[in-house]
């Protein structure tokens, strides 16, 4: 049985998390993203967010929906209050190589780090 995704502020790998997720909240970072083609922005955010957890934690993609869905403190962190469904996680990530996809999460990280 996985253990439950429970936000404690107090949690470096959480604070960590959060740091990245503002990465993704500026507006230099989202003209990366429409420029590599991701539309509609919000929606796709929302998806980065949860894909981005699920690599961080070493679950399962469905498990962070799962947990976004009982868990109102997670929702609030991630700032995920439409829950994406599956459906729409895979047909996102599946505009993508697994090469391009790392690229592209590398791409948007690495900007905030350019002058």
């Amino acid at each position: 049985m996985k253990s439950p995704l429970i936000y404690d502020q107090e949690d470096f790998k959480w604070n960590l998390l959060g740091e990245i997720y503002k990465i993704f909240d500026s507006r230099k970072k989202r003209q990366v993203m429409a420029k590599n083609g991701i539309k509609p922005l919000n929606k796709s955010v929302r998806i980065l967010r949860v894909i981005i957890m699920a690599i961080f934690f070493s679950v399962d993609v469905s498990f962070v929906l799962n947990e976004l869905e009982k868990r109102s403190e997670l929702q609030k962190f991630a700032e995920i209050y439409v829950i994406p469904s599956n459906d729409e996680l895979s047909r996102f990530i599946s505009q993508f190589s697994g090469i391009q996809f790392i690229n592209l999460v590398l791409m948007i990280l690495n900007t905030r780090f350019q002058p």
